[in-house]
C-alpha cells in the first residue's frame, strides 16, 4: 500500500510524476487541473544506444580528455590520468546524453569516459524490475490523513490509497481560526509505467472453462517487450496447481510506447476441485514489473446436503448405521453433534441469531434480543461469568485466510472443520458486555430505517409497512421488557408509534388478527388499549371459540392464551380455554428421553410457522396454568433434540425458543464426552457450557461413507445427538408442496430481431445482454419467501442496485450479490408470477449456468429448486 503525499509548497500544471514503491509519491501543488501519479521501478541502467567509439591506437596521451566522469575497468577512476599507461587500454568509448546518465545516473550529465585494460567493456548489468503484486483493490478509500507542517508554514497531506489503478476525487476543506475558509476538488489518478489488469470473474464453478484476457498498459515513451505470466495456487493448501488448470501459463507480449494491447489465458477448472483459487497475473519488461493477485471462490456444481442420523444411548458403547443416500452422492465429511445441556444450549444459540447474515426487520429484532439476552445472561449467572473468564478467541491461524466475500453461503463446505473456531469467537464478542451494548444501538439504528411513517414496519428496505411483521416485532418488544435495555429511550418511542400502527390496523372485527391480540397483550399497563379495541377483542377472541376445531395446534395456544389473558375467569370462554389445553396435554407424547411433542404437528402442513415456534408456545400456555415444572421441562427436553447444531430451523423459532430457555432455567447435569470412530480417524463433542466442543468434523476422502460408526463415552449417562453426513448430489431431498420454480434465459437474436430461448446450441457473445426469467408456480400462498438465483460465471446483472421492486403481481427486495441475485417476497399469492431481470455476457469461455432455488424462511423444510435450467452457457466470439 504505497502512499501519495499532497504538497502545497509549488505549483505543477498537468505534471506527470515518477515515484518508487508502489503507489508512492510526493505530488507538489494544490493548484493543478489533473494530478497523475506514476509508480514503478526507474531502472539504472538501459541499453546504449549512442555510443560513440574512441580510436586509442596512436594516441600517447589522456591529458586532454576534460570530461568529469572516468570509469576505468568498472570502476570509478579518480586518479591523475598521466598515471595510466595508454599501450595498456584494450577498449574505450564516450557516452554522452541519457546513456550516460542511464548507466551512471546524474554524475554522468556532462559524457563519460569508459576504459577497459582487461578486454572488452563490461557495462553495468540492468537491474531486474521490481515487482510488488497488488492486492488491495476496494473501490472507495477512506482515511484520516497526517497531516505535516514545515518552518514555512506549507502543510503536506500523508494518506494511504488502495492500489487499484483508477481515477480518484481528492476534496479538500480547510479554514482557520477567523473561520476564513477554501475548498478544493481535484482529480488524482493512481498509475503505473507498465500496467496488468486482468478481467477477472467474480466466481467459477466446477468444470467451468475461461479466457481470462488481461489489458497491458505501457505509459513508456518506448516500446515494452517481455512475459506475462499466471500462476495459480489452492488457497487453502496453499499448494501451486498452475499445471492442473492451464497448459501454458506464461506468453511474450510487446505493447507499442503509450499503447494498450490485450493477451489471455485458456483456463480449465478441475470438477473436483472444492478450494477457492489464488491468480496471479504479472508482467515483467526489461524496466518494468506489475502484478495483480485475486482470490477467486470455487462452486460446486452440485448441491450440499447435511443429513442427520439422531442417536440416543446410556451405555458406554453403540453403533450407528449409516442411512439410505441418493445414487449420485459425493462424499464430503462426516460431523458428530452431541446436543448440549439447556442453559449450554441457550448461550450457543445466541451467535446464530447475532451474527446472521441477513438484516430484515424481523432478524434485527432477533439480533437485539440476541445481545441482550447474553447482557442479562452475564449479569445473573455466575457459572457463565466464570466460564467467559477463562474464555478468549482462539489464536489458530487458518491456513489461506479467506477473504468477507467468501462466506457460508458461498462455499459453505469451507466452513466446517473451523465451525467450533468461528462459533467460539463470536461468543467472545458476544459476551462482551461492553460490546453487546454498543451492538444493540447500532443495530436499532439500522431497524428504525425499516419504520415506515404510519408507524409500522417493513419487512426489508423499501417495502410496504407488513401488519404480521410489526405485530411481531412488538411481541419481541414486549420480551425484551425483561432486559433493562427496554428503558432505552429511542425504543419506547419507536414502539410507541408502533402501537398506534397496530391499534389502528386492528380496530374492526373484519381485520383483527389472533396475533394482534397476543402482541398487544405485552403493552397493555404500558399504553392503554383503546377503548374501540377493547371491544372488538372481547368480541373477536369469543367469537373464536366456534371455529376450534380448524385451528392448527399453535392458534390453539394463541386463542388459549388470549381467552385467558382479555376474558373473565367465570365465563364460558374461559372454561373452554381450560378444557382445550387439558385435551392438548393429553393427545401429547411423552418419554423420558425425547421429552414432550405432538404427532399433529407433524401432519400440519401451514408453511407460516415452524413446529418449534408452536411447542416454544405451547410451554407458555402450560407454564401459565401452573405446570410449569413438569410440562415445560418436558417440552425443552423435546426442543433440544429438535436443534440443528446450535440453532433451529429458522431465526423466529430460534428466538423462540431462547426466550422460553431464558425464562426457565433448568438443572445443570453432568457434561459427557461422546467419541466417534470411523475406520482409523476419531471424532469427539462435548456438552458443556461454554469451553466446549459439541460438533467435530472429518473429510471424507474415499467414494462412500463407512456402514458403521463406533460412538463411546466414559459414563452411562443418557446422551443425545446426531451423526451427521455431508455429501454433494444433484437430487437433494425436497418438500416443495407443489411448487414450481422454473429458470429460463433468452437472448436478442439479432438476425430474427425476436428474444429467443438459450439452449446448448447458442453461442452468446460477449456484451449481448440475457434476459433472465424466474417463474414460480404455486397452490398455495407463500408467505415470506426468499429466492436465490446463482448466476454463470460470464454473467453481470444490468442493474447492480439493491432495492425494492414490484412486479408480475408481486413485490419483492433485490438483493445483487457476487454469486447470486437474491429476492425476498413478503407473499406469493396462488398461481403463476414471474421475476426477471437482465445480465450481460462478460466473458468468453463455457460457464456452468447456476441454479435458482425458493425457500420459506419461516419454514424452510419448503424449499424447491430450478427445473429445466440449461446446464452450460456457451460464450466466444464470433
Amino acid at each position: 500500500n504505497g502512499k501519495t503525499f499532497i504538497n502545497d509548497t509549488y505549483e505543477l500544471y498537468n505534471k506527470r510524476v515518477n515515484v518508487q514503491n508502489g503507489l508512492q509519491g510526493r505530488v507538489a501543488g494544490l493548484n493543478i487541473q489533473e494530478v497523475v501519479v506514476t509508480a514503478g521501478l526507474i531502472p539504472n541502467a538501459k541499453s546504449v544506444g549512442s555510443a560513440t567509439t574512441v580510436i586509442v591506437r596512436g594516441i600517447t596521451s589522456l591529458s586532454a580528455y576534460s570530461q568529469p566522469l572516468i570509469i576505468l575497468d568498472g570502476v570509478v577512476f579518480t586518479g591523475d590520468l598521466k598515471t595510466i599507461d595508454i599501450k595498456s587500454i584494450t577498449e574505450g568509448i564516450t557516452l554522452k546524453g541519457a546513456d550516460a546518465e542511464n548507466l551512471y545516473g546524474s554524475r554522468a550529465a556532462n559524457g563519460v569516459l569508459i576504459l577497459s585494460t582487461k578486454g572488452p567493456i563490461q557495462f553495468p548489468q540492468p537491474q531486474e524490475p521490481q515487482l510488488i503484486v497488488r492486492k488491495n483493490f476496494n473501490e472507495t478509500a477512506f482515511f484520516f490523513p497526517a497531516i505535516h507542517a514545515d518552518n514555512n508554514g506549507f502543510y503536506s497531506l500523508e494518506f494511504t490509497m488502495p492500489e487499484s489503478v483508477t481515477e480518484w476525487k481528492w476534496k479538500l476543506f480547510a479554514y482557520t481560526k477567523k473561520m476564513d475558509y477554501s475548498y478544493l476538488e481535484k482529480i488524482i489518478y493512481t498509475q503505473l509505467p507498465l500496467m496488468v489488469q486482468p478481467n477477472m470473474p467474480r466466481f467459477l464453478y466446477q468444470g467451468d472453462k475461461i479466457k481470462l484476457q488481461s489489458r497491458i498498459s505501457n505509459l513508456d515513451t518506448l516500446i515494452a517487450n517481455g512475459k506475462i505470466e499466471c500462476i495459480i495456487e489452492d488457497v487453502i493448501t496453499g499448494e501451486d496447481i498452475t499445471s492442473k488448470i492451464l497448459q501454458q501459463n506464461s506468453k511474450p507480449f510487446s505493447v507499442a510506447a503509450q499503447s494498450n494491447s490485450s493477451n489471455g489465458f485458456n483456463l480449465s477448472i478441475p470438477n473436483n476441485l472444492l478450494h477457492p483459487i489464488k491468480i496471479i497475473i504479472k508482467v515483467v519488461s526489461k524496466n518494468f514489473a506489475d502484478g495483480e493477485e485475486h482470490i477467486i471462490p470455487i462452486l460446486a456444481k452440485k448441491i450440499l446436503v447435511t443429513q442427520a442420523v439422531p442417536f440416543v444411548f446410556n451405555t458406554s458403547q453403540t453403533t450407528i448405521t449409516s442411512p439410505i443416500l441418493p445414487n449420485d452422492a459425493e462424499p464430503y465429511a462426516q460431523g458428530l453433534f452431541v446436543a448440549p445441556q439447556p442453559q449450554a444450549a441457550l448461550v450457543n444459540a445466541l451467535p446464530s441469531m447475532a451474527f446472521y447474515k441477513f438484516n430484515c426487520a424481523e432478524q434485527l429484532s432477533g439480533k437485539i434480543l440476541a445481545y441482550a439476552t447474553a447482557i442479562d445472561l452475564m449479569r445473573k449467572d455466575s457459572a457463565l461469568r466464570n466460564a467467559y473468564a477463562n474464555l478468549s478467541a482462539p489464536n489458530n491461524e487458518v491456513v489461506g485466510q479467506l477473504p468477507d466475500e467468501i462466506n457460508e453461503q458461498t462455499m459453505p463446505w469451507l466452513t466446517l472443520q473451523k465451525y467450533t473456531t468461528n462459533h467460539q469467537m463470536q461468543l467472545v464478542k458476544l459476551l462482551d458486555t461492553i460490546n453487546a451494548k454498543q451492538q444493540i444501538q447500532s443495530l436499532l439504528k439500522e431497524l428504525l430505517v425499516l419504520q415506515n411513517t404510519d408507524g409500522g414496519f417493513t419487512w426489508f428496505k423499501g417495502g410496504k409497512t407488513d401488519k404480521y411483521i410489526s405485530e411481531y416485532l412488538l411481541s419481541v418488544f414486549g420480551k425484551l421488557k425483561l432486559h433493562s435495555f427496554s428503558q432505552n429511550d429511542e425504543l419506547k418511542g419507536v414502539i410507541k408509534k408502533l402501537i398506534d400502527y397496530v391499534d389502528m390496523a386492528n380496530n374492526s372485527y373484519e381485520i383483527i388478527s389472533n396475533n394482534y391480540v397476543y402482541c398487544r397483550s405485552f403493552w397493555r399497563n404500558d399504553f392503554t388499549v383503546p377503548e374501540a379495541n377493547k371491544t372488538v377483542i372481547k368480541n373477536f377472541v369469543g367469537s373464536q371459540w366456534g371455529k376450534i376445531s380448524q385451528y392448527n395446534l399453535y392458534q390453539q395456544a394463541l386463542l388459549i392464551l388470549n381467552t385467558q389473558t382479555y376474558l373473565d375467569d367465570k365465563s364460558f370462554e374461559y372454561e373452554q380455554a381450560i378444557k382445550q389445553l387439558q385435551s392438548i396435554e393429553q393427545l401429547a407424547i411423552t418419554d423420558d428421553e425425547n421429552g414432550m411433542r405432538w404427532k399433529a404437528l407433524s401432519d400440519e402442513d401451514d408453511i407460516s410457522i415452524s413446529t418449534e415456534e408452536t411447542i416454544a408456545l405451547l410451554a407458555t400456555v402450560f407454564k401459565n396454568n401452573g405446570k410449569g415444572t413438569t410440562v415445560v421441562n418436558n417440552i425443552i427436553k423435546w426442543l433440544l433434540t429438535a436443534k440443528q447444531e446450535h440453532s433451529w430451523s429458522s431465526t423466529k423459532s430460534t428466538a423462540a425458543v431462547v426466550s422460553l430457555l431464558n425464562e426457565n432455567k433448568m438443572a445443570t447435569a453432568q457434561s459427557t464426552s461422546i467419541m466417534a470412530t470411523i475406520g482409523n480417524k476419531k471424532m469427539e463433542a462435548t456438552n458443556n457450557l461454554v469451553q466446549n466442543k459439541p460438533t467435530d468434523f472429518i473429510l471424507i476422502n474415499q467414494p462412500s461413507f463407512q456402514n458403521n460408526i463406533i460412538l463411546n463415552q466414559q459414563t452411562n449417562t443418557t446422551v443425545k445427538g446426531n451423526v451427521l453426513y455431508y455429501y454433494f448430489t444433484e437430487n437433494p431431498p425436497v418438500n416443495n408442496f407443489n411448487i414450481l420454480l422454473k429458470k429460463e434465459l433468452f437472448y436478442f437474436n439479432k438476425q430474427t430481431k425476436k428474444d429467443e430461448l438459450v439452449t446448448a446450441n447458442t453461442i452468446l457473445q460477449t456484451g449481448d445482454k440475457v434476459m433472465v426469467r424466474l417463474t414460480i408456480e404455486t397452490q398455495k400462498l407463500l408467505q415470506y419467501v426468499f429466492i436465490e438465483d446463482k448466476r454463470a460465471a460470464t454473467l453481470e446483472p444490468v442493474d447492480n442496485l439493491s432495492d425494492y421492486e414490484y412486479g408480475n403481481g408481486i413485490g419483492y427486495y433485490k438483493s445483487v450479490r457476487d454469486v447470486a441475485v437474491q429476492f425476498f417476497a413478503n407473499s406469493i399469492t396462488p398461481g403463476k408470477h414471474t421475476i426477471i431481470y437482465e445480465a450481460t455476457v462478460m466473458k468468453e469461455g463455457i460457464f456452468t449456468n447456476g441454479i435458482a432455488s425458493l425457500q420459506c424462511m419461516y419454514k424452510p423444510g419448503v424449499k424447491v429448486y430450478s427445473a429445466g435450467s440449461l446446464e452450460k452457457l456457451v460464450c466466444g466470439e464470433k
